[in-house]
């Protein structure tokens, strides 16, 4: 008997589809089974759905993924199935708030039925072996799924292979859960019959997108780029002006750069190259691999930017200045990308790590909002938005947001901001400052704020909501 399948998420915004999802609708549809993908609260009869597959991303999508396991439990009587990033890391609370233990990590799920259909397909039958011993978690994606539906990553899909070509990571970061979710470390997954199963089933794709922890942790690398020249991803797709390119969208750890992987790297089309430059301590290492890159002619990269972990403001601004700086100087393009720190076991998005404020955790997010957040290459442009130094940055993201965000027109009231602050003693500006990361001033609090330029500096910040 065919079952009715539903995979659904919170409807959040995200441009990247639910990849497990894609490939469990692969498994159930080779099963026979009639599958649908929906992100809004479909209302059937009790038990019309023999199972329900619920994906999580991540900590602050938690209160929309509640709502909408909650709307599931109470109208179907269907086994419901949770897993993805967010219940991965936190199973403790997915089982005490529904009653369901979620599945951590990949499924690999029952093969047994569809292997008949796996030996059948010209494709798959190709990796049977890796289907054999991963599971579900090696299919290909369905991207029928998403077909008529307005989605925000509809534009991704349209353009690129969602694939992997290696999983998991061996190293340990304390701020990442890569090893939470994974378990050891998978050197090299199929490329080449996924490509084609794609081409076959839904159209020839411009360009590929990895979801790869570490790739190049890999003692394959040789082979997978290998791959992805017998791919074509060298050259143009047939009939289109356009290079086909590949992005390793996690991005590639400069530890393990050496200038015989870099020229590797430079036979295929990477567009952009993506990199991390995650703790100041790694400045010089930065550095170094980035100017081999350049050297080596890859110009076009894309730097993640952690902050808001154990980092300081200080340091933040100075690993931007260090990106912006190797821009100027070798006439290349670092596109550097802020990433907002927030544990995974959060529910919400306000976490503030110890060396920051509230205050300016949103002054950053102000400045990144009118950057469109990338931070601007262009050195001027970059010192106008984040400042000419540590110690303007600091002014700038304690600023009232009104200031921040209208710099140009609001001069004056930033010059006597600046007085004010100045003006105050040091006890009293620490003080004062620190109120202001906590609290939205609607009156005057209970500081001893006797000189005008205290009271005045006070007033700056008064209803405004934060």
């Amino acid at each position: 008997m065919n079952d009715y399948i539903l995979l659904t998420e919170a409807n959040y915004k995200d441009k990247y589809p639910p990849l497990g999802l894609m490939k469990i609708s692969t498994y159930h549809k080779l099963n026979g089974d009639y599958v649908t993908y929906s992100r809004e609260l479909l209302r059937h009869n009790k038990n019309y759905f023999a199972k329900i597959y619920i994906t999580t991303r991540f900590s602050f999508h938690w209160r929309k993924t509640k709502e909408l396991i909650h709307f599931y439990q109470t109208n179907y009587d269907a086994e419901i199935l949770i897993g993805g990033i967010h219940a991965s890391i936190n199973p403790d609370l997915y089982e005490k708030e529904f009653g369901i233990k979620p599945n951590i990590g990949s499924l690999r799920g029952n093969i047994m039925p569809i292997f008949e259909k796996i030996k059948e397909d010209k494709f798959l039958s190709l990796y049977i072996e890796d289907i054999n011993r991963y599971g579900i978690d090696v299919l290909p994606p369905d991207y029928s799924i998403f077909y008529n539906q307005e989605l925000p990553f509809n534009k991704i899909l349209k353009g690129n292979y969602l694939l992997r070509a290696t999983k998991g990571c061996k190293r340990n970061c304390s701020f990442c859960d890569v090893k939470k979710i994974c378990e050891g470390y998978i050197e090299k997954l199929p490329i080449l019959p996924l490509i084609k199963y794609i081409d076959q089933n839904f159209g020839i794709k411009d360009n590929i997108l990895f979801f790869d922890d570490n790739t190049l942790q890999s003692r394959k690398v040789d082979a997978i780029v290998f791959d992805l020249k017998e791919a074509g991803f060298t050259k143009r797709v047939e009939g289109s002006r356009k290079m086909r390119s590949c992005d390793f969208n996690q991005g590639l750890d400069l530890r393990l750069l050496d200038n015989r992987i870099i020229d590797l790297l430079n036979t295929i089309n990477i567009k952009p190259i993506r990199f991390a430059f995650d703790d100041i301590s790694m400045k010089d290492v930065f550095i170094d691999r980035i100017m081999s890159v350049i050297e080596r002619g890859i110009k076009n990269i894309s730097v993640y930017v952690l902050y808001n972990y154990k980092d300081t403001p200080q340091d933040f601004y100075e690993r931007l200045r260090i990106s912006v700086r190797l821009n100027s100087e070798y006439k290349c393009r670092i596109m550097s990308f802020p990433m907002k720190y927030i544990p995974n076991d959060q529910t919400d998005r306000k976490y503030v790590g110890i060396n920051w404020k509230r205050r300016m955790i949103r002054g950053v997010q102000c400045i990144i909002n009118g950057c469109h957040g990338i931070v601007p290459v262009d050195y001027e442009y970059f010192q106008k938005a984040f400042g000419k130094d540590t110690n303007e940055f600091l002014q700038i993201i304690q600023m009232p947001e009104k200031y921040i965000v209208n710099r140009n027109k609001r001069k004056q009231d930033i010059m006597q901001w600046k007085n004010d602050l100045q003006n105050m003693e040091e006890k009293v500006r620490m003080e004062v400052l620190n109120l202001l990361s906590n609290q939205t001033i609607y009156s005057f609090p209970s500081i001893n704020l006797t000189k005008e330029s205290e009271i005045r500096f006070l007033n700056h910040y008064v209803n405004e909501k934060y």
